[in-house]
C-alpha cells in the first residue's frame, strides 16, 4: 500500500547500543512538509551462533505473527508468511509480538511491534534482525527521575499509582497472552528480568484515556525476556537464558557467582525449588516504584548473600538510595505499602498482578486527586455545563501565562479541538500534580512529531541533519558521523525499504 504525495525521512538517532541501533523515520506530507506518522527503525545483530529456530515453548508464536501481519520478511529468500522454522526466531521480536494487540481499542501496556525482518549484512558473523516499532517520544522513566531530580521535585502520586496500575495490568497480559497460543500450558508467562527505569518508555498524554495529562508507560526491550513455566526444565534448573541489569536483579534471579579473589562465596539464597514467574515481574515493578519515589536513576547492588537472613536481604533493598533528596516516606502508606508486598524477598510472599489491579481499583480513587478524569471529554462536559449555569454577569476565567505554558507540553499531543476546550476553560491542575518535562531534552523528539512543523524544506531536503544514514555498500544503518566504509566512498542513499504496512502503520 502506497499513500500518495508522501515519503520517508530518516533516520534522527533514538538509541545505540553494544549490537545495534535505532532511529526515527518520519512520514512526510509532501504537499505541505508537515509529518504524518513515524516509525522508530531498530537494527540489531546477533551472533550467527544463536539459534534462528523456534523450538519447546517458542515454536506456535510464529503463525500468531502472522496472523497479526507482523512477519516483513523473517527468513532470507522466503516470501513474508513463510519463513522457515529454522530461520525465523528472533526473542525480541517473539516477545514482542506475542504481547501486541491488533485491536484498536484494547488496552497493553507493552512497546508494540509492527514488523520484523531479517536483513543482509556483509558481517559475516552476525545475523541483522529489524524491528519496526511506534516512536515514544517522551524518552523513558529514567529520564523523568532524572529532570525531577535536577527540578529539586517529586514526582507527584497520582502519576506512580497511574504507573503501578500500567505495569500491573501489564503484567497480567505476560499471563494472559501466551496462554492463548497454540498447545500453551495454563501457567505460562512472559519474565521480563530486564525491567528498569530506561527500559520504560513514555508516550505522549492521551486525551482520550485515563489520567489526560501524564504521559503513558509502555515497557520495552523484551529482548531478554523468557517465555517459561512451572514445569519449564530450563526453570526449574535455575537455567533461562535472561538478560538482567545487576541492580534490578530479584532474588529468585539470583545465581552464584565468582567472587573476587580472597572473597567467599556465597550459597543459594533461596531454596533451589524457587521459580521465576510472575512474582519475578511483581518484585521488579515495585523496584520501579521504589526508584520512582526516591528519585533515585542508579540504584545501588542489593548484596545478595547466604549468610544474610531473608529479613535482613529484604531490609538490603531498601537501603539503595540514600543519597535521595525525598525518602518514600513522603507518599501515602497505601502506595509504599504496595511496593513493600512486591518487594518481599520470598517470592510467593508477594501479590499476584491481579491482586493488586483489583485492590487499586478500590485505593487508588483516594490519591488521585482527581488526575484520572482531569482534561477528559468527561470533565471538560461537566466544567462547561457549571459555566452555563453561571449568571450571565459573571466574569469568564481568564487563562493564566503560567497554566497555559504548562498546558502545551501535556496537551501537545491532543487534537485541535481538546486542546481549544481546554484552554477555554482556563482551569489547570495544581503544579505538584504536573510531571516535570524535559522539554531540552524531549524537545528533539517532539520536533519529529509536531504536525505544525516543517520536516523538509521546499526541495524536499530534511530541515534536521540525519544522524543515521543508510549505506548501501554496507546494507544497514550507520552513525553518518563515524562510519568507516570498506570502499573508498559510502554508499550512502535511499534506505531502509518502506514497510509494507501489515502490522498497522
Amino acid at each position: 500500500m502506497t499513500i500518495p504525495n508522501t515519503k520517508w525521512v530518516g533516520g534522527y538517532k533514538v538509541g545505540q547500543g553494544g549490537f545495534g541501533l535505532a532511529s526515527a523515520w518520519i512520514l512526510v506530507d509532501t504537499n505541505t512538509s508537515k509529518p504524518i506518522d513515524q516509525v522508530v527503525i531498530k537494527d540489531t545483530f546477533e551472533p550467527v551462533w544463536n539459534s534462528t529456530e523456534d523450538k519447546g515453548m517458542y515454536k506456535y508464536i510464529y503463525r500468531q505473527l502472522v496472523q497479526k501481519g507482523l512477519d516483513f520478511g523473517a527468513s532470507l529468500g522466503h516470501v513474508s508468511g513463510k519463513a522457515p522454522a529454522k530461520d525465523r526466531f528472533f526473542k525480541e521480536a517473539y516477545m514482542h509480538g506475542v504481547m501486541t494487540t491488533t485491536d484498536p481499542v484494547e488496552e497493553f501496556y507493552t512497546v508494540p511491534l509492527w514488523g520484523y525482518a531479517r536483513k543482509k549484512t556483509n558481517m559475516f558473523e552476525y545475523n541483522l534482525w529489524r524491528l519496526y516499532m511506534p516512536l515514544f517520544d517522551c524518552r523513558d522513566l529514567r529520564s523523568l527521575v532524572g529532570v525531577h531530580k535536577d527540578a529539586n521535585r517529586r514526582i507527584p502520586e497520582p502519576f506512580l499509582w497511574y504507573t503501578l496500575d500500567c505495569l500491573m495490568k501489564a503484567a497480567i497480559l505476560m499471563e494472559k497472552n501466551p496462554r492463548e497460543l497454540l498447545e500453551a500450558g495454563n501457567d505460562d508467562v512472559i519474565v521480563v528480568f530486564d525491567m528498569k527505569l530506561e527500559n520504560i518508555f513514555l508516550a505522549s498524554p492521551d486525551q482520550s484515556k485515563s489520567f489526560p495529562i501524564y504521559p503513558r508507560p509502555y515497557i520495552a526491550d523484551l529482548g531478554g525476556a523468557c517465555l517459561t513455566a512451572p514445569d519449564d526444565p530450563l526453570n526449574t534448573s535455575n537455567s533461562l537464558p535472561f538478560q538482567y541489569t545487576k541492580q534490578w536483579e530479584a532474588p529468585e534471579m539470583w545465581r552464584p557467582g565468582t567472587p573476587p579473589k580472597g572473597e567467599r562465596e556465597s550459597g543459594p539464597i533461596l531454596p533451589m525449588g524457587a521459580l521465576r514467574g510472575s512474582c519475578t515481574n511483581v518484585w521488579q515493578i515495585g523496584r520501579v516504584l521504589q526508584q520512582l519515589m526516591i528519585l533515585e536513576e542508579d540504584p545501588m547492588e542489593i548484596g545478595f548473600d547466604s549468610e544474610c537472613t531473608p529479613a535482613q536481604m529484604e531490609a538490603m533493598t531498601y537501603e539503595s538510595g540514600k543519597s535521595v533528596l525525598y525518602p518514600d516516606s513522603y507518599y501515602s502508606d497505601d502506595l509504599r505499602g504496595f511496593v513493600r508486598e512486591c518487594l518481599q524477598f520470598t517470592p510467593e510472599a508477594r501479590p499476584t498482578p491481579q491482586n493488586i489491579v483489583s485492590r487499586i481499583k478500590i485505593l487508588g480513587p483516594l490519591y488521585y486527586k482527581g488526575m484520572d478524569i482531569f482534561g477528559s471529554d468527561a470533565w471538560m462536559q461537566t466544567k462547561e455545563r457549571q459555566n452555563a449555569a453561571k449568571p450571565k454577569t459573571t466574569t469568564p476565567l481568564a487563562p493564566s501565562p503560567a497554566g497555559v505554558q504548562q498546558a502545551r507540553e501535556y496537551t501537545r499531543a491532543w487534537s485541535k479541538k481538546a486542546k481549544g476546550r481546554f484552554l477555554k476553560l482556563a482551569e489547570f491542575p495544581d503544579s505538584d500534580l504536573l510531571i516535570q518535562w524535559a522539554s531540552d531534552r524531549n524537545g528533539r523528539l517532539w520536533r519529529y512529531t509536531d504536525p505544525d512543523r516543517d520536516i523538509v524544506d521546499r526541495h524536499g531536503n530534511p530541515i534536521d541533519d540525519l544522524e543515521y544514514r543508510y549505506c548501501v555498500n554496507c546494507a544497514k544503518n550507520v552513525d553518518a558521523d563515524m562510519h568507516f566504509c570498506p570502499k573508498p566512498v559510502p554508499g550512502f542513499g535511499g534506505g531502509p525499504p518502506r514497510p509494507k504496512f501489515a502490522g498497522g502503520f
